[in-house]
């Protein structure tokens, strides 16, 4: 996924009002203010405006008929109920198999 994130007029993109949490399930990026986000990821492409960013971790043979709404539905589970840009990858666990 390529991401580019821009925030207010000086372009500082992270700021006291932006966290960034890493769990086991997803890390996620949320930002009070909205952020302009330039995305190619599964869910929120293009040029958009959010406060959430979201890569959720996936088992390395993961396989879904629709991973949109499968994104989608776990990033609800997660009490992300607004539009968001959102990505899945396996690297963490390729990389934990070795």
């Amino acid at each position: 996924m390529f991401l580019q994130v821009r925030q207010g007029r000086s372009g500082e993109p992270w700021t006291s009002s932006t966290s960034l949490a890493w769990c086991s399930p997803a890390s996620v990026v949320h930002s009070q203010p909205p952020l302009t986000v330039l995305s190619s990821a599964v869910v929120g492409g293009g040029v958009v405006h959010v406060r959430y960013l979201l890569n959720r971790h996936v088992h390395r043979d993961y396989n879904c008929l629709d991973p949109v709404a499968d994104l989608v539905a776990f990033a609800r589970s997660q009490g992300i109920s607004e539009a968001f840009v959102g990505q899945m990858t396996a690297l963490e666990e390729a990389l934990a198999q070795g």
